[in-house]
């Protein structure tokens, strides 16, 4: 048996793969945070499993994090140790490829995948095979939207990043109601028709309309999926950020879709299974 787990930065999703399986969820806590070697490996322990995908919040290469502007604290786990000492299969995998990866799984068209959360990821599939340049994949969350922007936790200013994750709500939401309200709590309001809720969604979603408007120029794919619990918004985000991509795409944009909660750990439970058999 294979069980997927995907990493966020507020939360763990874990799905074995068989028939019928229930998509388990873990808060992230503080105590997670000071000691997520500990962690990884109590929660592979309770498991029979000899093979793990796990999904997480940067780019990876070669079985090891390289980054993770969001949860920091994870390049401190040496899952190749951790491997050893379980006797299990641990494969490694960055989130939006496995949310990509899951997505085309169910769909079997060449897409891309966003993630919007504490930060933002894209993974790209052509031709049934994740995209990944020279090893490295899409960091599409640390692209320039506005140059001069918002200062960036990598470093850089205007990142996508600062402005359709979960900070860019928090900043949006300051300026429009004089505090932070969560993207969950916002949604609740544009369901009952507050108008400030729904022109911060219509704001942030002519920026996701931008930042897919280079996405489709450039590999013009079959459909975009959008994932993470932002997504789950809907139309409050999806319907302006499709106008934008509409008036500003010079070639027809594709079809918007919003991603399955448990495609990620899914995606890279599949992605273990094909290496480790």
């Amino acid at each position: 048996m294979v069980t997927g787990i995907d990493v966020g930065a507020t939360s763990v999703k874990i799905l074995k793969v068989k028939r019928n399986s229930r998509l388990r969820k873990i808060k992230i806590t503080q105590e997670i945070r000071s000691n997520p070697q500990n962690f990884f490996e109590e929660l592979l322990s309770k498991f029979d499993d000899e093979t793990f995908g796990i999904a997480l919040p940067g780019p990876v290469k070669g079985q090891k994090l390289l980054k993770s502007p969001n949860f920091p604290e994870l390049l401190s786990v040496d899952f190749k140790k951790l491997a050893k000492k379980l006797d299990k299969n641990i494969w490694l995998e960055n989130d939006a490829n496995s949310l990509a990866y899951g997505e085309y799984l169910r769909w079997k068209q060449d897409l891309v995948a966003i993630t919007l959360g504490s930060g933002v990821g894209a993974g790209i599939v052509i031709d049934g095979k994740i995209y990944k340049g020279h090893g490295y994949g899409s960091e599409f969350g640390h692209t320039i939207l506005f140059p001069n922007g918002r200062k960036c936790t990598c470093g850089n200013r205007g990142c996508v990043e600062m402005y359709i994750s979960k900070k860019g709500f928090k900043i949006e939401t300051e300026k429009e109601f004089g505090k932070e309200i969560t993207p969950k709590q916002l949604y609740e309001m544009a369901k009952n028709g507050n108008k400030k809720a729904i022109k911060v969604f219509e704001k942030i979603g002519s920026y996701l309309g931008l930042a897919l408007t280079n996405l489709v120029e450039t590999f013009d794919p079959e459909l975009i999926v959008v994932g993470g619990g932002i997504a789950q918004a809907g139309r409050f985000l999806i319907k302006p950020a499709m106008k934008t991509l509409k008036e500003k795409s010079i070639i027809p944009p594709p079809r918007i879709v919003i991603g399955k909660e448990r495609s990620g750990a899914y995606g890279v439970a599949v992605l273990a299974k094909e290496v480790f058999g």
